[in-house]
C-alpha cells in the first residue's frame, strides 16, 4: 500500500485533522520537554509514531494513549528493527515479540510497559 505525507516546517493551529504523526526528534527525552505538536492534534483512532526511547514514555505517547491513538513508540521501533537485523544476519524469522521475550527481566520490561 502506498503512503504519501506532508512535511511541516511549521504547526499552526487549525489544521485538518492527521491521520498519522511522527515525531523523530528528540523531543520527548527529558520530562520537561514539551509536546513536538499542539496538543489539539492528537485524536483518537490515529496512528503516533514517536521515536525518542524513554522508559515512562514521553508525553506525545502517554496522551495518544490516553485519547485512543495506536501507539508505536521508540522501544516498539528499535524491536521491529532488531528483528529484520536479526533476520537478515541469521536467514531466520524472527519477530519483535520473540527477542523481546528473550531479553533479560530489566529489559523486558521497557518494551512491555510501552506497548
Amino acid at each position: 500500500e502506498e503512503l504519501s505525507g506532508t512535511f511541516l516546517p511549521r504547526l499552526d493551529e487549525g489544521l485538518e485533522p492527521f491521520v498519522v504523526i511522527v515525531n523523530a526528534t528528540p523531543v520527548g527525552l527529558k520530562i520537561e520537554d514539551p509536546l513536538p505538536c499542539p496538543e489539539s492534534y492528537v485524536r483518537e483512532g490515529q496512528v503516533v509514531i514517536d521515536a525518542p526511547y524513554h522508559p515512562a514514555g514521553t508525553r506525545l505517547a502517554r496522551l495518544a494513549r490516553e485519547r485512543g491513538a495506536r501507539v508505536f513508540d521508540g522501544y516498539a521501533l528499535l524491536a521491529e528493527q532488531a528483528a529484520r537485523q536479526a533476520e537478515l544476519f541469521t536467514h531466520r524469522s524472527t519477530t519483535p515479540a520473540q527477542l523481546v521475550r528473550n531479553l533479560p527481566t530489566h529489559l523486558r520490561d521497557l518494551f512491555e510497559e510501552a506497548s
